[in-house]
């Protein structure tokens, strides 16, 4: 079964390398929102994501995840690093004014 993406491109296409072998394509794949510095083997698991994704965009969730996230995977310029506050954290109030400041500093 194939399924349309848009642009006359099938899912099936552009996820396999040759749909009837239904080997996986992974290069062709961005992973637009993961949380490597969650992975307990963070660099491992980075190293396997620069291996078999053409990149990712690994999201943060506090000011300290962002910094050892840039650090942790800087050898990786596939993966990109974004600031971010939880939504949770921010609704419960545990994101401060002055934590705000400071990831306006941080970028």
């Amino acid at each position: 079964m194939s399924r349309s993406c848009g642009k006359g491109l099938l899912l099936d296409e552009l996820l396999l390398e040759d749909p009837s072998s239904g080997t996986l394509a992974s290069e062709r794949l961005f992973d637009a929102h993961c949380h490597l510095s969650f992975a307990p083997q963070s660099q491992s698991f980075a190293r396997w994501v620069a291996e078999n994704f053409s990149g990712a965009f690994s999201t943060t969730v506090s000011l300290a995840d962002y910094h050892f996230a840039k650090q942790a995977f800087s050898s990786w310029p596939s993966i990109r690093i974004g600031l971010g506050a939880h939504p949770w954290w921010i609704t419960q109030g545990r994101i401060s004014a002055a934590d705000e400041e400071q990831f306006a500093q941080a970028v």
